[in-house]
């Protein structure tokens, strides 16, 4: 019976720790945040993203907001990327 409990406490305190170490490694670096607005073919989307760099960050959030505005179309998706965004904000 305390075997059991025993198991149990160890399974509990290794998940915790891995939910810990990850949530700790993906906020590790992120020391910019940017918005970007990316216009392609008549429709806008804004997206946030963090990087250890502004350029890191930037790119990110244009890679998101491509993807949306092209609807998963590869050569679209490349068109958009190409294409200056409409605005940049960066903290």
């Amino acid at each position: 019976m305390q075997s059991r409990r025993l198991n149990g406490l160890i399974l509990v305190v290794g998940i915790a720790a891995f939910i810990y170490i990850l949530f700790t490694l993906s906020f590790e670096g992120a020391q910019f945040s940017c918005e970007v607005c990316q216009e392609y073919r008549g429709r806008t989307d804004c997206r946030t993203a963090s990087g250890a760099t502004e350029a890191e960050a930037t790119r990110t959030a244009i890679d998101t907001a491509c993807g949306l505005l092209s609807g998963g179309d590869r050569t679209l998706n490349l068109q958009c990327i190409d294409t200056k965004p409409r605005s940049v904000t960066c903290e």
